[in-house]
Order: C-alpha cells, then sequence, then structure tokens
C-alpha cells in the first residue's frame, strides 16, 4: 500500500466532479510544499483564492492543465469535491508514511 501512494499514480488520484462530470486527476501531491503555498499566497495577493491557486497546480481537469480561473469557475460543488479529494489524499500520503 504504501508503494502505491509514493508514486501516485493510481486510481484514487481520479475523481468526476460531481455537477460538470469532469475528470480531476492530481499529480504528486508531495510536491504541495510551504513553496508552493507562498506562490500561491502571492497569486491571489493574500485572498481566499489561494487554494483554487494550489488546486490549479496539483491537477488536471479532463487531461488539461488548469488556471486558478478555471477552477474558481466551476461550480461550488465540483470545488468542494476538488478540496475534499485533496484533503483525502494528503490523509492517505500522512498514513502511507507512518508506515
Amino acid at each position: 500500500m504504501a508503494k502505491k501512494q509514493e508514486n501516485q499514480t493510481n486510481d484514487e488520484n481520479i475523481l468526476i466532479l460531481p455537477i460538470s462530470g469532469k475528470k480531476v486527476e492530481f499529480d504528486d501531491i508531495r510536491k504541495a510544499d510551504g513553496h508552493l503555498l507562498l506562490k500561491a499566497r502571492q497569486a491571489a495577493e493574500g485572498g481566499a483564492a489561494t487554494a483554487a491557486f494550489i488546486y490549479a497546480e496539483l491537477c488536471k481537469i479532463d487531461g488539461e492543465k488548469v488556471t486558478a480561473e478555471d477552477i474558481l469557475d466551476l461550480p461550488l460543488e465540483d470545488v468542494v469535491a476538488i478540496e475534499d479529494k485533496y484533503i483525502e489524499l494528503k490523509k492517505l500520503l500522512i498514513s502511507a508514511r507512518k508506515t
């Protein structure tokens, strides 16, 4: 199990959005670090859109890289689903590190 999480290349990284039906695939979330947070905060000018910039860096939608604006243009339920999936993947990564 830990091996799968290290590689981050399985179906656990895929989410079908509940409203738009778009396919979201998360890249290696291990690159979500303090540098990414600072970059996102600068891009969002310290605003609430910081998370959208982070998700745009970490995932593709329908096989394409997206911008924070693309994320913000999604229906609310889809954005929440992306947020929930990121949290789920991060918890799995943390759990795998403990084993």
